[in-house]
């Protein structure tokens, strides 16, 4: 079976969505970790639409967490933007999700006080002010019942009192995707979530998110090494490359996530072609150009 290119294109400038404000917007992005090294992202620019679903994937090293990080406001760009609803995020956002590869849970907290922690963060902070014209790092102020309720929602409220070394790895994970829809954030960011996870419990994981998502409207970013999980989840895909990324291709996958897409053409297809594309790219690095 023939593998259909990606056509290549001129360099995008991003342009507000239609209907308002970009979720994310990278403008002239600069960021490296030491001035003697090739900068991860070189003069780069990428689009996010309020509501979109998006998959980054590439090579190790290409810059996918670190793309996810700036976005987040945990990392600063050298020089361009990186705006978020048309804002820098000098420092994380409440509104903004993390969810990361080890759960990030408190070992001596149960399943509940986990789930509950940033809404006791919030209401500790309630009357804190956000600096001027910097959005809002505290916690909303809300009620431990948002917690509860996601927690019965991912199927896990009757795990309430237990502790993580006592769940599975799949629990552990539910545990913190409650924790942050509890928070309501207007974007979620994924970095590698469910790459320790064995295969049917990942599967489960992945029909949740696409449920949650559509049915929240959440700005989702999702980082993975796995083809078949980009090709699952993300509607559009953004393959990086071996820095500095000054472009990157851009995959239009809308099938992504309807039921049965696993079993279509369509799936099989999209999985050989990402394949085929990061196949280009291994050779790229390996011979000592770009690919």
């Amino acid at each position: 079976m023939s593998v259909a290119p990606i056509p290549s294109a001129p360099k995008p400038k991003p342009e507000p969505a239609a209907g308002g404000t970009p979720a994310v917007g990278v403008r002239d992005l600069v960021f490296g970790y030491a001035a003697e090294y090739v900068p991860v992202f070189d003069h780069f620019d990428w689009t996010v639409a309020p509501g979109e679903m998006w998959a980054l994937i590439g090579p190790s090293g290409c810059g996918k967490t670190t793309l996810l990080y700036l976005i987040a406001g945990l990392r600063q760009p050298q020089a361009g933007q990186v705006l978020v609803d048309g804002s820098p995020a000098p420092r994380p956002r409440a509104s903004t999700g993390l969810i990361l590869q080890d759960h990030g849970l408190l070992p001596w907290a149960t399943v509940a006080s986990n789930a509950g922690l940033g809404l006791r963060m919030g209401r500790l902070y309630r009357n804190k002010q956000a600096p001027p014209g910097q959005p809002r790092p505290y916690p909303p102020a809300l009620p431990q019942e948002e917690a509860t309720r996601w927690l019965d929602r991912l199927g896990i409220g009757h795990l309430a009192d237990k502790y993580p070394a006592q769940l599975s790895g799949g629990q552990r994970q539910r545990v913190a995707i409650a924790r942050t829809l509890a928070l309501r954030p207007n974007l979620l960011l994924m970095d590698e979530p469910f790459s320790a996870l064995d295969p049917l419990t990942r599967r489960d994981l992945q029909d949740q998110v696409v449920e949650l998502q559509a049915e929240l409207g959440i700005t989702t970013i999702l980082v993975t090494h796995s083809v078949e999980e980009a090709a699952f989840l993300g509607r559009r895909i953004l393959l990086l490359t071996a820095p500095p990324n000054r472009t990157a291709p851009v995959i239009d996958n809308p099938g992504a996530g309807q039921p049965g897409f696993r079993a279509a053409p369509a799936f099989a297809q999209r999985v050989q072609t990402l394949h085929a594309h990061l196949g280009e790219v291994a050779s790229g690095i390996r011979s000592g150009g770009q690919a």
